[in-house]
């Protein structure tokens, strides 16, 4: 129905009494979120290969332990080969996180391999891939056409969880017809 703000869409319903408003970037990055999130989960991370390859200095319990995982930093996205017996080579970094061409993603997981193996989650990955996902969606001003609105709408409605970011804040909001009529004072 129309755009408010230029950041909240409106819709209504053709099936119930009720509106539906829209934080069009709180509904892309939810949608960029788990399209992310999937290619991360089902190991199909792109790799970009880097023109200036990136050389870490290691220990050798830091290449050992890099050799030890060295698939799941494959599976990352990260193309890293033990270039001496203290330096590891970059050539690639996963191309859906968008980081810095430093590397400091891969030494962070290994400085956290190396304190404890034991204890290492991937939160600094989802962390990565939500931040991604905010700087890849539309932003609040952004203009969008109606026929991009209800494909981010029907997009987002197919979601495995529609309803907030990733950060937790709702993408959309409800208005039952009755509930707008008490704002009105049409009805109790």
């Amino acid at each position: 129905m129309g755009t408010i703000f230029k950041t909240y869409n409106i819709f209504q319903s053709l099936t119930e009494d009720k509106i539906i408003l829209m934080d069009q970037h709180a509904a892309h990055e939810r949608i960029n979120f788990e399209k992310f999130l999937n290619l991360y989960e089902k190991k199909e991370v792109a790799s970009q290969q880097l023109i200036s390859p990136i050389l870490i200095t290691v220990t050798s319990e830091e290449i050992d332990l890099y050799k030890k995982f060295s698939n799941m930093f494959y599976d990352l996205g990260f193309e890293v080969d033990a270039f001496s017996n203290d330096t590891l080579i970059i050539r690639g970094l996963p191309e859906i996180l968008e980081i810095p061409k430093t590397g400091d993603l891969f030494t962070n997981i290994l400085d956290r391999l190396n304190d404890d193996i034991n204890s290492f989650d991937d939160s600094e990955i989802i962390n990565k891939i939500i931040s991604m996902s905010c700087k890849a969606s539309v932003k609040s001003g952004d203009f969008m056409s109606n026929l991009e609105l209800e494909g981010l709408l029907q997009q987002l409605l197919q979601c495995e969880n529609p309803l907030t970011c990733p950060h937790g804040r709702p993408t959309i909001i409800e208005v039952s017809k009755n509930e707008l009529e008490k704002l009105f004072l049409r009805v109790k």
